[in-house]
């Protein structure tokens, strides 16, 4: 979660003053509206965060006024939207956080009617990394770090890479990327167990594979004092796995080393891989394993995440702008009777959404892994 005051978690409990809300237009790192703190007037829109994809967070159904004003500043080729959510807490005091810098690649104004104007799809920078792909073949030699490959071809469209990702791997022979310059950014991340993604204020960001964490961010739940307004639990086998294999990717078809297999060896574990559910592997490969070592310790990463729909809340709440992907956070149902305790579960958020009106309620779906559901 981005570091915010204690009185701005508290004012998700218990608004002061209101939402604040700030939407701003920029073009080339200028901001070019006029609207100061108050931001481009907006009647509705909500920001959708996805942990994972590529592209994590889109603005979608952005109504602006439909004035040529707000036309001319909106509609020019590589305008950006900054968006920002947080609370007023009185006369000339508020705290906000960012939560997505966004490209606008298709707007529309209606004539007659509701008279309106609509940003219809405004994907986060992200986007800018998928639509520039490579001219001629790109070259990368052996024994390049593989994070500096996914910085060099990042940092080339959407500036300087904050790098967290703990892996030292290099690639094993030189490597060579045809076209995607996305793709060859996610499947080099894959193979060293590490996420891209551009953070909720432009930052793009190389991160080490999410885990459920032993200490939470937030606290999601019901009650008088609670942020909950409703929730569905779920317990779904749909998708999920017991182990992953990884294995090498050799354009002459010839394996340099065996796969190597991570599996699920907790026996109170529902895809124990001894139990009932047995043995049921996800599958990855990457030409960029240069030896059993990196490929065990991607197939490691990627466990938590195949095998953590296990559990899942699909919640309604007040809103949190500042929560990120892939945060932990704590779970805690209504309960059924007075005389049952609350269930409390500690789990990632997966998905949510960002509301950008004042009455907007957030959505968040969630995941754990069986192991970490009871929160203590």
């Amino acid at each position: 979660m981005r570091t915010v005051s204690a009185q701005f978690l508290e004012a998700i409990r218990n608004p002061p003053g209101g939402p604040a809300i700030r939407v701003e237009a920029w073009r080339s790192g200028v901001r070019v509206d006029t609207y100061g703190d108050a931001g481009i007037p907006i009647h509705a829109g909500e920001v959708q965060v996805d942990g994972t994809k590529a592209t994590q967070r889109t603005l979608s159904g952005l109504q602006v006024e439909a004035t040529t004003e707000m036309w001319d500043l909106l509609s020019p080729v590589g305008t950006q939207l900054r968006c920002y959510r947080g609370f007023r807490f009185g006369p000339g005091l508020s705290e906000l956080v960012p939560v997505g810098w966004f490209v606008i690649e298709s707007l529309t104004e209606n004539y007659g009617g509701q008279w309106d104007g609509t940003v219809d799809a405004a994907p986060d920078l992200m986007w800018n990394v998928q639509r520039s792909q490579f001219p001629g073949p790109r070259t990368f030699s052996a024994g390049t770090p593989i994070r500096t490959v996914i910085s060099t071809l990042l940092s080339e469209i959407v500036g300087s890479v904050n790098i967290t990702a703990t892996s030292t791997a290099t690639l094993p022979s030189t490597t060579v990327f045809e076209r995607d310059r996305l793709q060859a950014v996610t499947d080099s991340a894959a193979s060293i167990g590490a996420l891209v993604f551009i953070d909720a204020d432009g930052t793009p960001t190389l991160a080490d594979m999410p885990t459920i964490q032993p200490t939470t961010v937030w606290d999601a739940d019901a009650g008088p004092t609670g942020v909950m307004y409703s929730a569905a639990r779920k317990r779904s086998m749909d998708g999920v796995y017991s182990a992953v294999s990884a294995s090498p990717s050799n354009t002459d078809g010839t394996p340099t080393f065996s796969p190597q297999v991570v599996k699920d060896t907790n026996p109170q574990s529902p895809t124990y891989y001894l139990g009932p559910f047995g043995l049921v592997p996800f599958f990855m490969s990457s030409d960029k394993f240069q030896n059993a070592g990196q490929a065990l310790a991607a197939a490691a990463a990627k466990l938590p995440l195949v095998s953590a729909t296990r559990a899942e809340f699909d919640l309604t709440a007040e809103c949190n702008p500042a929560l990120q992907a892939w945060d932990t956070i704590n779970v805690t149902l209504p309960r059924r009777s007075r005389d049952e305790q609350p269930i409390t579960e500690r789990h990632m958020v997966a998905q949510f959404t960002v509301p950008l009106t004042p009455d907007g309620v957030q959505s968040i779906s969630t995941r754990s892994t069986v192991a970490d559901l009871t929160s203590e």
